[in-house]
């Protein structure tokens, strides 16, 4: 008997079993349940399924376990030296980061090869957007060919 494609059969033995491994003094986990039902009863029980019996049979919860890894597995954290904002900006001096620019300000970056960027700060074009006259003359391009 297979109930939504899964191959464990709860059974009134199966039933009895989960209720004395999750009463055990050891604490079990579920994991730990479910592998042994499995060895007992001959039949594929999983984690999850044992959770969802065992909670519909009002069990109580089961004890949660710490992941244990050797620390050599562990991925060493480095971190990249990022140049200061300061050394970055060009002579101009209008170099802006996103926090530094206001309404009214050029947002064309300027220099997108790596953090921390930075953008124009010019004024904005009176016609309005995000950008200064020399960087909206490059956005906006009025067509080469028009089509009757």
């Amino acid at each position: 008997m297979s109930v939504n494609g899964s191959d464990t059969v709860w059974t009134t033995e199966a039933l009895e079993l989960l209720e004395t491994l999750a009463g055990l003094e050891e604490n079990l986990t579920y994991r730990e349940i479910a592998q042994r039902m499995t060895e007992q009863l001959g039949v594929r029980f999983t984690k999850n399924s044992c959770i969802g019996r065992g909670r519909r049979m009002g069990l109580p919860p089961r004890p949660l376990r710490e992941h244990r890894s050797s620390p050599s597995l562990q991925p060493e954290t480095a971190f990249a030296p990022i140049e200061p904002i300061e050394a970055r900006r060009k002579p101009n001096g209008r170099d802006l980061t996103m926090l530094q620019s206001r309404a009214g300000t050029c947002r064309w970056p300027s220099d997108g090869d790596r953090p921390p960027y930075t953008y124009c700060g010019k004024p904005v074009t009176d016609i309005g957007g995000s950008w200064c006259r020399e960087h909206y003359g490059v956005v906006y391009q009025k067509p080469r060919k028009t089509w009757a």
